[in-house]
């Protein structure tokens, strides 16, 4: 499931090249929306957090260090 995330913030970061250089890819193309996309990561964000306050609540320090990772991941710093 975080290597989906991580596709999916792959998207918002590279929409606007994608749009210029990739237009074959589905989100340029209009086969999914950047709107669905948010509202799948969101799901997937849910049931992460379900699954962590089944198994150990304590689990939720290291999935906000990976989510943390994988938002600065989507930052250009070049």
């Amino acid at each position: 499931m975080l290597f989906f995330q991580l596709r999916i913030l792959d998207e918002f970061k590279d929409f606007e090249e994608d749009s210029k250089y990739r237009s074959y890819r589905p989100v340029p193309r209009g086969i999914i929306s950047l709107e669905e996309l948010k509202k799948i990561g969101i799901g997937t964000v849910i049931i992460q957090v379900l699954l962590i306050l089944l198994i150990d609540v304590r689990l939720i320090f290291f999935a906000l260090l990976i989510w943390g990772y994988m938002f600065l991941m989507t930052k250009e710093f070049l």
